[in-house]
């Protein structure tokens, strides 16, 4: 009896369009893709412009930028610029904050914008221009005259009085003299013949209505007790104050033995010479200044009776 055998069966073949489909993934795993080369060089951009804003962030807030990938840098930024916003008086921005980079692109350049407005605040406003000046002639070529300069400041006083004290260190002149006062008996006297001593003044500055460079003070010095016999004799001195820069209000000099004063008197004998040092009723005045630029002021100033 025969039997019958099967017939080998045929490979199934796929059709044409889905082994098509095949092949192209194939290849497409095989072969290097340009969508994903350009997607890194779109990061590499945008990784750049948020490291430009991450330093700009950094001149604010003295923090340093966060490591990481490109939306956690995102995110880190957009935490650090909230507080700045705040401090500017600005709404806080927002961020889209999604991986894909569209969204990231977008929230880059707001980013930008943030940033950019913090520090237009911390700025101010731009002062105007200076308006220009009017012009020197009309159009129709005669001159216009030029309006009168308005006094800058407060105005300088007619006088100008400084602070002073002043005193002299004296001594009686004269010379010892053995005298007999007895029979073989002799005493040493000083016969006094009047006084010598040294003037001597400190200065305090007062009443300036700007600093100075340098000024020329009158000093009336009022003499007194045994170094002069009227009541109202006064000897002037004139003295100048140069500073290394400019001088002004409570700023102080001493001008030491300004004068080597000698006195006559009628001859008389002392015991002993007299001395010691007496201060002076002193008056000080500005006769003359100059300013740090160079302008020069004069004023006016009392008059004494003098020898």
């Amino acid at each position: 009896m025969l039997t019958a055998r099967p017939l080998p069966r045929r490979p199934r073949r796929l059709p044409l369009a889905a082994a098509t489909s095949l092949l192209l993934c194939v290849v497409a795993l095989v072969l290097p893709s340009p969508a994903r080369a350009d997607d890194e060089a779109w990061r590499t951009r945008l990784e750049a412009s948020l490291a430009t804003v991450e330093a700009g962030v950094a001149e604010l807030d003295a923090q340093k930028a966060a490591p990481g990938k490109l939306l956690a840098r995102i995110q880190a930024l957009h935490a650090r610029l909230i507080p700045l916003e705040a401090a500017a008086k600005l709404v806080p921005g927002t961020i889209r904050g999604k991986e894909d980079l569209g969204n990231a692109t977008q929230d880059v350049a707001t980013l930008t914008t943030r940033w950019k407005k913090v520090v237009e605040v911390r700025k101010g406003p731009t002062p105007p221009p200076p308006p220009l000046p009017p012009p020197s002639h009309s159009t129709s070529g005669t001159p216009v005259p030029e309006a009168p300069k308005k006094p800058q400041g407060k105005p300088w006083p007619e006088m100008v009085q400084f602070k002073v004290n002043a005193k002299i260190v004296y001594a009686q002149t004269g010379q010892w003299q053995s005298i007999e006062i007895e029979p073989y008996i002799f005493q040493s006297q000083f016969l006094a013949d009047g006084y010598r001593g040294n003037v001597s003044f400190t200065l305090r500055a007062a009443n300036l209505v700007r600093d100075v460079k340098s000024a020329v003070i009158r000093v009336a010095i009022r003499l007194r007790g045994p170094l002069t016999q009227r009541a109202q004799e006064y000897r002037i001195y004139d003295v100048t104050w140069v500073a290394d820069r400019a001088f002004g209000d409570d700023s102080f000099r001493s001008f030491p033995n300004v004068d080597d004063l000698s006195l006559p008197m009628p001859p008389r004998w002392v015991v002993s010479p007299d001395k010691g040092t007496s201060s002076f009723d002193a008056e000080a005045y500005v006769v003359s200044a100059v300013l740090p630029s160079g302008e020069r002021l004069t004023f006016q100033t009392p008059t004494w009776e003098t020898r």
